[in-house]
């Protein structure tokens, strides 16, 4: 079964969860509070998409507002032909399995990796899925030169700190 970046990290913290996302989505209640979180965390990414100066980002919706993952996978491609200098939400299929990079940043001949979190310090589950996008990367052909993590540090700034090599 093909999975997301964000399947794979739901598994990883409850097989449960996961079975429900992919067998009876319908019973998927997030509370207001871990809603508040998440848009806190999107609202964080979207402010350090610009952390390395203009950037260009490969987010397309359908016409139901649903990300179009397809367009998002060509967009990158061509994006990447042109050795864009900085792409935020590349988008990557490797059968079927999907991850959008937050950040890739051109690093001589290959990109740097960047994934937001809007947490002070890193978690095991970040770094499982820095690894995750290295993989999905790799196998379609991007040349990952680095890894990070770019946290909300408790001052409200960012921190970058490589952990993944």
């Amino acid at each position: 079964m093909p999975v997301s970046k964000t399947d794979f990290i739901r598994g990883l913290q409850c097989e449960k969860m996961l079975w429900l996302d992919a067998h009876a989505p319908e019973y998927k209640i997030i509370p207001p509070e871990i809603q508040q979180r998440l848009d806190a965390g999107n609202d964080f990414g979207d402010k350090v998409m610009g952390v390395f100066g203009a950037f260009t980002e490969t987010t397309c919706y359908r016409e139901d507002g649903r990300l179009h993952f397809a367009k998002m996978i060509e967009k990158t491609k061509e994006l990447l032909q042109k050795n864009e200098r900085v792409i935020c939400e590349g988008s990557f299929s490797w059968y079927g399995n999907f991850c959008a990079a937050d950040i890739l940043k051109k690093d001589g001949e290959g990109y740097a990796l960047y994934e937001v979190k809007n947490a002070p310090t890193p978690r095991n589950e970040f770094i499982v899925d820095l690894g995750f996008q290295r993989l999905i990367l790799k196998k379609c052909g991007v040349k990952i030169t680095t890894s990070s993590l770019i946290l909300h540090d408790e001052q409200g700034g960012q921190v970058c700190g490589e952990y993944v090599k």
